[in-house]
C-alpha cells in the first residue's frame, strides 16, 4: 500500500502555487502574480492533484483545510 500523500512530497513551486489555489485564485491570476505562463501553473496544479489523489481543485482545497 502506498503511503498517504503529504506536503513534503510537493516541490517548492507546487507549494507556492498551492497556497494561491487555496486562497481561491484562478490559474490565470496565479500565473500573473508569479510571473509564470498559465500552462506552467496548470501543470503544477495537476501535479498537486495527482500527488493527493484528488480530481478537482475544490476537493484539494477541502483536503488542505
Amino acid at each position: 500500500m502506498a503511503p498517504p500523500p503529504t506536503h513534503e512530497r510537493l516541490t517548492p513551486a507546487e507549494h507556492h502555487v498551492l497556497s494561491y489555489v487555496c486562497a481561491g485564485y484562478s490559474n490565470k491570476e496565479i500565473a500573473a502574480f508569479l510571473g509564470k505562463a498559465e500552462p506552467s501553473v496548470k501543470h503544477q496544479v495537476s501535479a498537486c492533484l495527482r500527488k493527493f489523489g484528488l480530481s478537482s481543485r475544490t476537493r484539494l482545497m477541502a483536503a488542505l483545510r
